[in-house]
């Protein structure tokens, strides 16, 4: 006769059975937040802050694809694709790196002081002022680097702008809140020496 004691123990009705322990399922696991983990450190990577705060359209329609993205993520979801946002990452490492070569570029003509600065002038004064004291860039084709001016004859905020096409010279007055920026002059440039051959002209005379 079969001892009750002995008898093994029913499970609830609608209790799920648990899988018993198993490294490789945990491992697994591991993986698979790990690799959500770099997708969703890959796609923050991919906004431009400094262009959201300036609120720049595409910027911002950009970041709320994103954050719709990072959601799916932390549901445990795949993200393959994020349109407007993957088409760009390879084009914005490739940027990134000519970006570096023109600073280098830069620098080796003892310019550094002035990147990513406007010339300022008020009745006042005349310095460099970081480019991101102002607030927006509405007049502003796209540009990868910004380099302050030697010289001005009038009030304002002005800046060299260099971009893939080439140099233009902008300027905006003050306070900068109110207006949008005006280009005064700009010129295509094909290699190294137009390029600081221009730097230097327009440094000295596009504002004048």
């Amino acid at each position: 006769m079969e001892n009750p004691n002995d008898a093994k123990p029913q499970a609830e009705p609608g209790a799920e059975a648990k899988p018993a322990n198993n490294p490789e399922l945990a491992d697994d696991s591991l993986q698979e937040w790990i690799k959500r983990a770099r997708r969703a450190h890959e796609l923050v990577d991919a906004v431009d802050l400094d262009k959201v705060a300036q609120h720049d359209p595409g910027e911002v329609q950009k970041m709320a694809a994103i954050r719709e993205a990072l959601g799916q993520l932390e549901d445990g979801g795949e993200v393959s694709h994020v349109e407007g946002v993957d088409e760009v990452v390879h084009e914005d490492a490739t940027m990134q790196s000519q970006k570096a070569a023109l600073v280098a570029l830069i620098d080796k003509f003892g310019w550094s002081d002035r990147i990513n600065r406007t010339l300022y002038r008020s009745a006042e004064t005349t310095e460099f002022k970081p480019l991101d004291l102002i607030p927006h860039f509405e007049g502003l084709p796209e540009f990868d680097i910004c380099l302050a001016p030697e010289a001005c004859v009038t009030v304002g905020y002005f800046g060299l702008f260099i971009s893939a096409s080439g140099l233009f010279a902008a300027t905006i007055q003050d306070p900068p809140s109110k207006y949008h920026w005006q280009i005064v002059q700009s010129r295509p440039i094909d290699n190294q020496t137009e390029l600081i051959s221009s730097i230097r002209q327009f440094s000295q005379h596009a504002f004048e």
